[in-house]
C-alpha cells in the first residue's frame, strides 16, 4: 500500500471515530488491522460510497442489455490517481438514451 494510501486511511480512521488523535493511540499491529478491516467492512465516507455506487449501478444495469452492464466498481468515486478513460461520444450517446429509456418506463 502507498504511503499516502496510508495517510489518507489514518484521517478517515480519525473521522469514523470522531476523535483526531484515535489512530496515535494505536500500536502498528492494531493500525494494520483496522487498515485490513476497512478493506473488507468500509465505514465513513467509503461505505456511503459504496452503497451509492451500488444503486447507480443497479439502475443503470436494469436500463442496458446484458453486455452494457456494469461492475459496482465502475460507479465509485476515485480521489487522486490517474483518472480513468474518457467516455466516447457514442458511450456518451448511448448513456444518456439509456437513461431517457428507464425515466420512460417510470413516467408511462
Amino acid at each position: 500500500m502507498k504511503a499516502s494510501a496510508v495517510v489518507r486511511f489514518k484521517y478517515r480512521f480519525c473521522l469514523a471515530m470522531r476523535d483526531p488523535h484515535a489512530a496515535r493511540r494505536l500500536t502498528a499491529k492494531e493500525f494494520q488491522r483496522w487498515m485490513w478491516y476497512e478493506q473488507v467492512e468500509p465505514f465513513g465516507e467509503l461505505r456511503a460510497d459504496y452503497r451509492a455506487a451500488q444503486i447507480v449501478s443497479m439502475i443503470h444495469n436494469v436500463a442496458v442489455t446484458k453486455k452494457n452492464q456494469k461492475e459496482i466498481q465502475d460507479f465509485l468515486l476515485r480521489f487522486g490517481g490517474s483518472p480513468k478513460k474518457k467516455q466516447s461520444v457514442e458511450e456518451q450517446v448511448a448513456m444518456i438514451r439509456a437513461m431517457a429509456e428507464a425515466f420512460a418506463k417510470v413516467d408511462g
